[in-house]
């Protein structure tokens, strides 16, 4: 089973690598796991797609990706 790509605070890592998604998009074949984590405990994950074409989210609409999933945390 392959790693889906991994994003935390505003860095997406895919295959252990740093993704520039400014530059090249949210990738489009695959999920995204955006982790919800009460300290430092993984308690879920929210799976992000780009539907069928790339897009290029915004720094800020990284963060509150995050900043949602960080939301979620205190609840479960």
């Amino acid at each position: 089973m392959r790693e889906s790509p991994f994003w935390t605070t505003t860095v997406l890592t895919r295959g252990g690598h740093a993704v520039d998604v400014e530059r090249v998009g949210l990738p489009t074949d695959e999920y995204v796991a955006v982790p919800v984590q009460r300290d430092s405990e993984v308690v879920g994950h929210f799976l992000v797609t780009a539907t069928s074409h790339v897009t290029y989210p915004t720094r800020e609409q990284r963060r509150v990706a995050v900043l949602l999933a960080d939301q979620i945390a205190t609840t479960v």
